[in-house]
């Protein structure tokens, strides 16, 4: 196929360069033997390895690549599996997600303290001189959508179920944002002028149901016009404010573990600053967190070999 090969004249420089090259393929055969098992199996290299150690290939003279006019054999080592931005993310969404059905589990099981009422529980106690009339209607309403908001919110940022049912995508996303605008948030903005924590609080809550109803506005808006990227942003911010009552019942759970009153700050300055904690924290995170996924990546350089 490529004609008939004369050997050099010079019997020594033949003898060597065909040492240099056959010693190269019998290190590129050994490399191959053990490299990790992509695109060549570990019988080729095997193979290889067999041939270029065979007596009868040590004595049939071998001619180089640049006498043969072939380019070099450049080879690079295999790249181990390394942690990706994309894993860990999938790690975080999994944990999220258990975290979120094990609170939206334990609320819904303590619903036995608020109907009939019960002033002894947690969240009721003190509460019994204004729960009657208006806050009773907000609290009641304020269970039952919240928990629902955050199942619903599951099931809408899943990508594989977004695919494969758009339909009952669009008509679970306009529940939500209904359910949300118009139930979740006006309760909670009238409990929140009944926060036990005090004003900080109060104006904590009133600006956290604020932000989610406009977020939850502004992806309806950017979804009716196609702006399916700017939607999908949107609604995960909104997710991520609505979990503020998970990251709450963390903060508080791990305060309690951790015994708070030995903390730099003043005991009664701690349901306060949770009260914003809570959502500009995990707030935060997300922000930071889409920014970094979006960093343009370095371009991978080939690893040159001599």
């Amino acid at each position: 196929m490529c004609g008939s090969i004369e050997a050099p004249q010079n019997d020594e420089l033949y003898h060597r360069d065909s040492t240099v090259v056959s010693a190269r393929a019998r290190c590129q055969s050994v490399f191959e033997f053990f490299q990790w098992p992509t695109r060549r199996s570990w019988r080729h290299g095997l193979t290889a390895f067999q041939r270029s150690h065979s007596p009868r290939s040590r004595l049939q003279p071998t001619l180089s690549c640049s006498q043969l006019q072939l380019p070099a054999c450049n080879f690079t080592a295999p790249r181990m599996p390394s942690f990706s931005l994309h894993f860990l993310t999938r790690v975080l969404v999994w944990l999220v997600v258990l975290v979120v059905v094990r609170v939206v589990v334990v609320v819904v099981s303590s619903f036995g303290d608020y109907v009939p009422p019960n002033f002894n529980s947690e969240f009721l106690h003190g509460r019994e001189g204004y729960f009657f009339g208006l806050y009773a209607w907000a609290f009641y309403a304020h269970i039952v959508s919240g928990p629902l908001a955050l199942l619903a919110g599951l099931l809408l940022l899943n990508p594989r179920l977004r695919r494969r049912w758009p339909v009952f995508h669009r008509w679970l996303g306009r529940a939500q944002v209904m359910g949300v605008v118009g139930v979740m948030a006006p309760s909670g903005l009238v409990m929140a002028w009944w926060a036990a924590a005090g004003p900080v609080a109060t104006v904590s809550f009133i600006t956290l149901s604020l932000a989610t109803a406009g977020c939850l506005i502004l992806g309806w808006r950017a979804a009716v016009s196609r702006r399916y990227a700017l939607h999908q942003r949107w609604m995960e911010r909104a997710f991520v404010l609505l979990c503020s009552a998970v990251t709450l019942r963390l903060m508080v759970g791990s305060a309690l573990v951790v015994d708070a009153d030995f903390l730099w700050w003043d005991p009664l300055w701690f349901d306060p600053i949770l009260s914003w904690v809570s959502w500009l924290f995990p707030l935060g995170i997300y922000e930071a967190w889409w920014r970094l996924a979006r960093l343009p990546r370095p371009a991978e350089r080939p690893r040159e070999t001599s």
